[in-house]
């Protein structure tokens, strides 16, 4: 089980901005998926937190918004193609992952 970092924790729980939007952070992977869950988050916000959690990748408090941010307007099932049909080496970052979408819608 893998556990989010304290340090970011402890900044995450002190900015305004995130206590306004979200609730407390989990401590774990598995706990911040059940929450996205219960919260009926996009199914693509649970697979970026399993790849992380798969690829050992620490990610920081504020990276699942500017995710969304950058998503937005981009289907959940569209996400979740790209994310699953990339070959990622490595932890994707949100701009591989729109680049995979384009290749998604030009083919």
């Amino acid at each position: 089980m893998e556990r989010i970092n304290h340090q970011e924790l402890a900044q995450a729980s002190k900015s305004r901005e995130l206590s306004t939007t979200f609730p407390p952070l989990p401590q774990s992977s598995e706990e911040a998926i059940r929450l996205l869950l219960k919260m009926g988050a996009p199914q693509w916000t649970i697979r970026v937190l399993q790849m992380a959690q798969d690829k050992r990748h620490d990610l920081a408090p504020h990276t699942l918004r500017l995710w969304t941010e950058k998503l937005k307007g981009v289907p959940d099932w569209l996400v979740c193609n790209a994310l699953t049909s990339g070959r990622w080496t490595l932890f994707p970052s949100v701009d591989d992952v729109l680049i995979r979408i384009e290749e998604i819608r030009e083919q």
